[in-house]
């Protein structure tokens, strides 16, 4: 489970693991309640789109969690503990947040 194996490496203080772990989370999470579609090779980028569209009060933590990710998987910056709390905290607000209806706003 990817959400275990992201809290166990930030309490171990591995915050790059952390944050590949927790963005996995999420994803297999939002595929999971059919937020989003299952779709192979999705980056971070086009997660935090998809489930904008979805989620848009969620919108900018999705797009920071994203670009977090990024950062740290590609962009050889060092993950640190609040780049992982960042991302544990957005994916508890997202396992709460449920898709707008028609003409209602996201919550």
């Amino acid at each position: 489970d990817h959400r275990a194996a992201a809290e166990r490496h930030e309490a171990a203080g591995e915050f790059a693991a952390a944050v590949t772990e927790r963005m996995r989370a999420i994803s297999v999470a939002l595929e999971d309640r059919a937020v989003i579609t299952p779709r192979v090779g999705r980056t971070a980028t086009e997660l935090a789109a998809e489930a904008s569209a979805v989620l848009s009060g969620e919108s900018d933590g999705l797009a920071e969690g994203a670009r977090i990710f990024n950062d740290v998987a590609y962009g050889d910056r060092p993950a640190t503990a609040d780049a992982a709390r960042v991302l544990r905290e957005l994916d508890a607000r997202l396992e709460s947040a449920r898709p707008a209806q028609a003409g209602e706003e996201a919550r």
